[in-house]
């Protein structure tokens, strides 16, 4: 028999769509932050790929961590 299978919550589709809206709305000022960081670094890239790096990193450990509680949450769910 085929058994329905939960893979996520109303709250964990919520935070998920906030993070996303909160990721676009700061993608789309992205050019203007690092354009704006490269005039003050008097035209040099390095501020501006460090911050690439940083926010990368942040994204990936963000990422890491609620796929963690995701999983928790199916493994309740299938208790």
């Amino acid at each position: 028999m085929l058994t329905e299978q939960k893979h996520s919550t109303k709250e964990t589709a919520g935070k998920a769509a906030g993070i996303m809206g909160f990721t676009n709305i700061l993608g789309g000022f992205s050019s203007y932050i690092m354009g704006w960081m490269r005039d003050m670094s008097g035209g040099d890239f390095t501020p501006t790929i460090m911050l690439l790096i940083v926010t990368a990193a942040l994204g990936f450990i963000a990422y890491a961590t609620t796929l963690k509680k995701e999983s928790e949450e199916i493994r309740s769910f299938q208790a």
